[in-house]
């Protein structure tokens, strides 16, 4: 695996790696030497971590790239007491971070404060508290530059030890007099279409993570590479092969998303892949992004994965689902045996799934038809379901709505949050259960994952949750969904002829018949049971004259699951509203209900039929006498 992505790093391109950087935020100081053999000031930039690269800043990047230290851990090896945090004779760094004791920085701060004329003067505090740190740095510049030599240099001339030396006593002498000099342009007005620009001092607007960073510029960029390179191959001979902690996972609460095909532990790496792999993980870590997230990584097909490249040097990134619609027609073949990577930047680069896709299955037709005669929001006519052609849109138009949070998000990798699904708490246990499922469903074409089974719950979840909130349109949208997509989701073996869509036609017209008189009834199923029940209980409903017209009234039919129960709710409601005029057709349905199965309603669990009592009520209702239902 760690072959395929050193593999795929080399062939990103040097102009597309230097994408991935940015300078460090705070004071970026450019220092040549002078004729007279002294170091001086050529110019400063203060970046502000969001400004788009200049011809300053890009020069600045290069410069900060072959001198940045490879971790605080291996720093020791230039200062011991960690103050400084560049890795190059030719660059000193540092910001204004006190460290993580807390005893010492109080202790630090009481001493500062009693030097102070006013102790609670905070802006004078922070100055005092940089200065401080200054100092710090200042003490350590001599033992840092003989190490940095150590470190980076293999054979130096007299005119390199000339500049290093110059350099280092400019360092030393001058530049913390000069850093507090340093101004920029500040624009302080608080109104809008007003500036009132002033210069202040970069010291004060720098913040505590924030870095000033001087480089020696007469040093040609290619010695800047080669003394970083030698640094980093001392720390990882080219020869020598030392185990590979290039990988992190999620800790083991998470176990769902440990790495399942994509094992790290026991591979060791050189110090030649070790630079590389840093390479990658800057890439991957880059903000704003520069390649996709997940993104594919092909370990056989050269020429796609080169495709897969030249996509990434678009005017704006696409996405993994822009980029599989772009090459899909011309690589179809292609597209399998890769890795999928997905990943985190926090504090450190965490990959949330590393796993191999044996083969993509990118087409897939389904049609989702508009059984409940739902109509467009805010007009009169039905909705129209577009045909999915291709996994991504099947995503969109089913998982999506039936996992999304009150955000309208799908989040596959984040932390479970249940403020995320408020009022959706059925929805936010099932999207819990079935995250990771999904995701490989779409991504990874792994379909055995969600069977029938799952695809019910994930649906009736929704609609538990939309029955709480009286979300009817909702409610429709779901049984759209499930009676249009249930065979999708059965193992081949399983599927018939016979389809939840050609079954609902059934019941309507059984209910149709039932309510002329002319059902044969001994034949009837429990599935033509539940929904001719479905249609009584939405017409007994209609008939309320109570304020509460929500579907919370459901609930005491959906909460039974014995037969007898459930004839007793309906029963119950029918007597209550015995003075009503109900029409012959809900007469002729409810007597059929109401006797359902006398002699046998043991074997019948009424929470198995949810789907087609709910299709009952939530289909056109065929109890209304002719003159009723132009009215209902």
């Amino acid at each position: 695996m760690i072959k395929e992505i050193v593999n795929f790093t080399q062939n990103l391109g040097e102009d597309f790696k230097n994408l991935a950087y940015r300078p460090s935020k705070g004071l970026h100081i450019l220092t040549n030497i002078a004729q007279e053999g002294d170091s001086r000031i050529e110019k400063y930039v203060y970046y502000d971590g969001v400004a788009e690269l200049d011809e300053d800043l890009s020069q600045i990047l290069s410069f900060e790239r072959y001198s940045s230290y490879i971790s605080m851990n291996q720093q020791q090896k230039f200062d011991k007491k960690q103050k400084i945090h560049s890795a190059s004779p030719f660059s000193i760094a540092f910001n204004f971070s006190l460290g993580s004791d807390k005893q010492k920085i109080e202790t630090i701060i009481r001493e500062i404060k009693s030097k102070m004329d006013d102790p609670n003067d905070k802006d004078e505090l922070e100055l005092q508290i940089k200065l401080y740190k200054m100092g710090l740095v200042k003490e350590s510049i001599p033992a840092y530059f003989i190490n940095a030599q150590k470190l980076c240099l293999d054979v130096i001339n007299q005119d390199l030890e000339s500049k290093i030396t110059n350099f280092e006593k400019f360092c030393l002498n001058q530049i913390f007099e000069e850093i507090p000099k340093m101004k920029i342009k500040k624009d302080i007005s608080k109104k809008k279409d007003v500036q009132e620009i002033i210069d202040v001092s970069i010291l004060s607007e720098l913040k505590e993570k924030d870095y000033i960073r001087v480089y020696l510029t007469d040093i040609p960029l290619d010695e800047w590479k080669d003394a970083y390179e030698r640094y980093y191959m001392g720390e990882y001979p080219p020869n020598e092969f030392n185990d590979n902690d290039f990988i992190s996972t999620f800790p083991d609460k998470k176990p769902f998303m440990s790495h399942k095909t994509a094992t790290f532990e026991t591979y060791k790496i050189n110090g030649v892949d070790a630079n590389i792999l840093k390479q990658f993980k800057d890439v991957v870590s880059a903000k704003p992004k520069v390649i996709p997230n997940p993104f594919p990584l092909f370990i056989y097909q050269e020429e796609l994965q080169e495709k897969v490249i030249a996509l990434y040097n678009q005017n704006r990134l696409l996405t993994f689902t822009e980029i599989i619609n772009s090459l899909w027609e011309n690589y179809k073949k292609d597209f399998n045996n890769y890795y999928l990577i997905n990943w985190y930047v926090g504090k450190d680069i965490v990959f949330k799934d590393f796993d191999f896709v044996s083969k993509f299955e990118y087409e897939l037709d389904a049609q989702i038809e508009n059984f409940f005669e739902i109509q467009e929001k805010g007009g009169k006519s039905f909705v129209f379901y577009p045909k999915i052609n291709n996994i991504f849109t099947f995503e969109q138009a089913v998982f999506k709505p039936l996992l999304q949070n009150k955000y309208l998000r799908l989040d596959y990798f984040s932390d479970l949050k249940n403020e995320d699904y408020e009022h959706l708490g059925n929805t936010f246990q099932a999207f819990s259960k079935y995250r990771k499922a999904v995701y490989d469903f779409v991504y990874k074409s792994k379909r055995q994952g969600i069977d029938e089974h799952i695809f019910s719950d994930m649906v009736f979840s929704h609609i538990k949750d939309d029955l709480k909130q009286n979300n009817g349109y909702s409610i429709k949208e779901k049984l759209n969904i499930w009676f249009s997509l249930y065979e999708n989701f059965q193992p081949k073996n399983r599927k018939n002829e016979i389809t939840m869509a050609s079954k609902l036609k059934q019941y309507q017209e059984f209910v149709a018949r039932l309510s002329m008189g002319e059902a044969d009834t001994d034949t009837a199923t429990d599935a033509d049971f539940a929904f001719a029940a479905g249609q009584v209980i939405d017409y007994i409903l209609r008939k309320s004259r109570s304020d509460d017209t929500s579907y919370r009234l459901l609930e005491p039919y959906l909460q039974q699951s014995k037969l007898s129960e459930f004839r007793k709710a309906i029963a119950k409601d029918f007597d209550r509203y015995r003075h009503e005029n109900f029409s012959k057709k809900f007469r002729n349905a409810a007597a059929f209900v109401l006797s359902y199965r006398e002699e046998n309603e043991q074997s019948i669990n009424m929470k198995d039929f949810m789907p087609e009592l709910l299709a009952g009520v939530f289909s056109e209702n065929q109890l209304f006498a002719d003159k009723q239902k132009d009215n209902n």
